[in-house]
């Protein structure tokens, strides 16, 4: 009996050759098509680009042979999936064969493979397009549209072992001794020791469903004219059934040093957020995690998240950045970390800063000042007159130690 092909297989497997003119009749014999036929490059498979006189683009698919047919037709429900949830979105459609069928199986010197016919779709390749913020939420918001219309896609197929699955990092580690380079080789350990101890141990409660889990410069289009509308993701090939937040990290591996800086692209006030987070004074209630939404089990950090962002704001710069810097348990673990300085070592601008901080609390408790002066009466306190604020003591006086806090 011959054994299940794996992904190893697939990725050294090379598909049977197929000319121009073998993939055109093929494509006449199953689809009822004709049309201009062009060899595209492809990882894995044999691709061609069929444009046909009324100017409707084609590209006609012959899977590798080493791909178990189960992982084709759980891609090829996917796209349908999407479709049919979305038809909105830009992904390539599913052009039945003249039996109404999604995929047929034909033969190239016996070796069997998958044929599909999907729908071209136009524009400029992502890595051609000059990249701006308004490109990378256009590629974030698709990615979303997508990941939710595949939500609840469920297929035996998305069960794949693959090696671009980034949740299987740990299963590279019999790999590190093909990178030849000694520093960048312990870096990569260093990487892997890192998600086996504290990533790996977390992945079974993050929320899992099928994703894209490709969307690098090459499979994703772009409008021509403006580059900040996407025309088409592309390429099925690598989605599987992985943690959703995969999808999202994989593509900013791609996206994330396209020359403006996360802060920039992230800078954008959604006046729906700050509605919701006004609704949940600030403390991350249930809007704020789902949307309004019943609370989610991977979302159980927000609340305190939520809580500490405030309090960040009010601090000093400096103050902010010594906190945000502070080490995690790795950090402790090698020893990499620095305490923080003491406020004796601090700049007197944070002192200052700290100060005037506590002034304030003070005054929002004891406006007319009638603590820091227990001789007058409730009477005198609450006299009418100056503002509150004016009646307190100079704070320029407090800062020097000579009225009491």
């Amino acid at each position: 009996m011959t054994p299940a092909p794996t992904q190893g297989d697939v990725l050294t497997t090379a598909a049977p050759a197929i000319s121009m003119e073998e993939a055109g009749a093929i494509l006449q014999r199953w689809f009822g098509v004709a049309g201009t036929v062009r060899e595209l490059s492809s990882e894995r498979d044999r691709n061609f680009h069929i444009a046909t006189p009324d100017g409707q683009g084609y590209v006609l698919k012959f899977t590798n042979p080493a791909e178990p047919q189960p992982v084709t037709s759980f891609q090829t429900g996917a796209m349908q999936h999407v479709a049919d949830r979305d038809p909105a979105l830009p992904v390539p459609r599913v052009v039945p064969t003249l039996d109404g069928e999604a995929q047929a199986i034909v033969h190239i010197d016996g070796s069997a493979m998958v044929l599909r016919l999907l729908t071209y779709l136009e524009g400029t390749p992502l890595h051609a397009a000059p990249p701006s913020p308004g490109l990378m939420r256009a590629l974030g918001t698709t990615l979303a549209r997508l990941d939710r219309a595949l939500a609840d896609y469920e297929h035996p197929g998305s069960e794949r072992d693959l090696l671009w699955d980034i949740s299987r990092t740990a299963g590279v580690a019999d790999r590190l001794h093909y990178v030849t380079d000694d520093r960048r080789r312990r870096m990569v350990e260093r990487f892997v020791a890192r998600f086996i101890d504290e990533i790996a141990p977390r992945l079974p409660a993050l929320r899992h469903q099928v994703i894209h889990n490709d969307l690098n410069p090459h499979n994703a289009v772009v409008d021509p004219i403006g580059h900040e509308t996407v025309t088409g993701i592309i390429d099925f090939g690598d989605a599987l059934r992985a943690p959703l937040v995969n999808d999202l990290a994989t593509a900013l591996a791609y996206h994330v040093t396209s020359g403006e800086t996360p802060l920039r692209l992230g800078g954008r006030d959604d006046p729906r957020l700050q509605r919701r987070a006004a609704a949940d004074g600030g403390r991350g209630g249930p809007a704020a995690r789902s949307g309004g939404g019943p609370p989610r089990p991977d979302h159980r950090h927000h609340k305190l998240a939520g809580g500490r962002i405030p309090r960040q704001r009010r601090l000093h710069p400096a103050q902010r950045r010594t906190r945000l810097r502070r080490p995690g348990p790795a950090d402790r673990r090698r020893g990499r970390h620095r305490p923080p300085p003491a406020p004796s070592r601090l700049p007197e601008s944070v002192n200052r800063h700290d100060h005037d901080q506590r002034l304030r609390a003070r005054l929002r408790r004891d406006p007319a000042g009638a603590r820091a002066r227990p001789d007058r009466s409730p009477r005198e306190a609450a006299r009418p007159g100056l503002p509150a604020v004016l009646r307190r003591p100079d704070p320029c006086r407090a800062r020097r130690g000579l009225i009491p806090l």
